[in-house]
């Protein structure tokens, strides 16, 4: 437990935190109590500070007893991620979307949005299937083929999962070139 004990003189506030007791003096009273934020080793709160507006983030394992002029946030899951996982994650004061690959365990610091609804799994590229994916940056489409556990960079995304079309000595393709509309055999 904790409490806040406000000097009504001075106004000053002093956090005092149990087991403990506390006589109070003439010239304090309580102005708030509560109970320690238990995290565990894969929980974390958001913590702003009402005079300043910075908001940091405290992990677990740790009991956090918060400071005189502090507002704790909910308390959150880290998202775990295996090996064939990854987040992509939007920093809202910069507009950088950073990719995270797992294995890995990942806190959502201040600021930061989760997005496409947060884990995915990578799309496996072998060779009965390939991926299709545009650069945001600049538009262009890309035929991703080389065997890999594919997983999107931020300036990607992915267009289509594409199946590996066999042909038979006695098959035939025709093949159009979208640009230039020619054929080929």
């Amino acid at each position: 437990h904790y409490m806040f004990v406000q000097n009504t003189l001075t106004g000053e506030v002093v956090a005092v935190h149990g087991p403990c007791l506390r006589f109070l003096n003439q010239d304090e009273k309580t102005i708030e109590r509560g109970q320690g934020v238990n995290l565990s080793d894969t929980q974390y709160v958001h913590v702003t500070d009402q005079k300043t507006g910075v908001i940091e983030i405290v992990r677990g394992p740790t009991l956090y007893f918060p400071k005189p002029n502090h507002t704790v946030g909910s308390k959150q899951e880290a998202i775990s991620l295996q090996k064939h996982e990854y987040v992509q994650i939007l920093n809202q004061k910069s507009g950088q979307v950073t990719t995270i690959r797992g294995e890995a365990l990942v806190f959502i610091e201040p600021y930061q949005k989760l997005i496409d609804g947060g884990r995915r799994s990578g799309i496996n590229i072998d060779s009965e299937q390939a991926v299709l994916v545009r650069d945001l940056a600049t538009g262009q489409l890309d035929l991703i083929r080389e065997p890999q556990l594919f997983i999107t960079q931020p300036n990607q995304q992915i267009v289509e999962i594409r199946k590996k079309v066999r042909l038979e000595n006695y098959h035939v393709a025709v093949i159009k070139n979208n640009q230039s509309g020619q054929l080929a055999f």
